[in-house]
């Protein structure tokens, strides 16, 4: 769909709908109502443009739309539009009305604020739509830097696969257990429990001596390794694994592709596959003989990683034009001019973490903090 009808505009809201925004704001989800929000509370949020401010950010635990209502209050008189990144899965009617409600309550207060709901699937794109919202399918992994990850030549074959993912029941790691030799990357969130993490690698120890997790851990607390530390590993597995049913992107699954991996995954909703490719992806069923013998097929076939790489760029460059795209025609749509940029011109992933004070303090000083410090 061009990118023109992409944005044309969000549906008139009816009276009855902006009776139940309030209801559901008031029983479940307070902070959409109230222009409350600490300043000092760290969220993520990339400024790509001003006059129109434009910003790339996801939603946040506390506030559906992210930005704390204190924020937005300060941007009242600023047009503005807000590209929101989805994290998760919103492939339901519920969570995707969640948003709507939301951003009716912040256009009411707000009206000079514009929302476009930047979706990771084709479905969602669809639902969002449905609700009466601006979207756009534009999968978010494709924000991710190639220069991070990559094919390092020569490299030795440690490890039949390798799994990125948090030590969390939703990934599913038993899934792997019959792979012979499998590298775990992990991290910790505040969606983790200590107890649950060492539980799961003694149980690995005990009954799959051959997979190795990778993090060490400090005071309890497993360190995060940098992006060489992980395209290392990569180059030194000959698989990459999915094994999640249901997440967002999941930003593992592009790194992989980029450092050369095919990949290992099962049924999941979320949009994980959309740069999957039926020459060196499989999907299989979610159980450990299932995983094991698809590891082994693609081991087996030796696809060369250039060719993986190559073949997941052509994707990614085509949705970054159409990124690109959006980008200019918010802008333009909104009064602004937009500079033609050659080549990809954003560092990766765009959004940085910081209190909301210093989001605020970069739009004051207009700084374009989202674009790489080469351009």
């Amino acid at each position: 769909m061009p990118v023109e009808q992409d944005i044309a505009s969000p549906r008139r809201t009816s009276v009855i709908e902006f009776a139940g925004a309030i209801a559901y704001a008031i029983l479940r989800r307070r902070a959409d109502l109230l222009a409350d929000g600490a300043l000092t509370d760290v969220g993520a949020a990339a400024v790509l443009h001003y006059d129109p401010l434009v910003l790339y950010m996801p939603g946040a635990p506390r506030r559906t739309l992210g930005i704390p209502g204190t924020a937005a209050a300060l941007l009242k008189d600023t047009r503005s539009v807000f590209l929101m990144a989805i994290y998760g899965s919103i492939e339901s009617r519920a969570r995707v009305t969640r948003f709507r409600r939301a951003a009716i309550l912040h256009r009411f207060r707000w009206p000079k604020h514009t929302f476009v709901f930047l979706c990771n699937t084709a479905k969602e794109e669809t639902l969002m739509r449905e609700t009466g919202e601006l979207a756009v399918f534009l999968n978010h992994n494709l924000l991710m830097s190639e220069n991070d990850f990559h094919p390092i030549e020569g490299e030795p074959l440690v490890f039949d696969a390798v799994y990125n993912g948090r030590l969390h029941p939703q990934k599913r790691h038993e899934i792997s257990i019959l792979v012979d030799r499998c590298a775990m990357i992990f991290a910790h969130t505040f969606m983790e429990s200590e107890a649950y993490e060492k539980e799961l690698i003694f149980r690995h120890a005990r009954v799959a001596p051959g997979h190795r997790f990778i993090n060490e851990f400090r005071d309890g607390v497993p360190e995060t390794l940098d992006p060489p530390a992980i395209n290392l590993i990569y180059n030194q597995s000959a698989v990459g694994l999915a094994l999640s049913e249901v997440e967002g992107a999941m930003y593992a699954s592009i790194e992989y592709l980029l450092s050369g991996l095919p990949v290992v995954s099962t049924p999941n909703r979320g949009g994980r596959d959309v740069y999957f490719d039926d020459d060196f992806c499989i999907t299989a069923e979610p159980n450990p003989r299932a995983v094991r013998d698809a590891v082994t097929a693609l081991k087996n076939r030796k696809i060369p990683r250039h060719y993986v790489r190559a073949r997941t760029l052509e994707k990614i460059e085509r949705d970054r034009a159409r990124f690109c795209a959006l980008l200019q025609s918010v802008i333009e749509r909104n009064g602004g001019s937009a500079a033609h940029a050659d080549g990809w011109p954003f560092r990766s992933k765009l959004v940085t973490w910081k209190p909301w004070s210093e989001h605020l303090a970069d739009i004051q000083a207009r700084r374009l903090t989202a674009f790489d410090a080469a351009t």
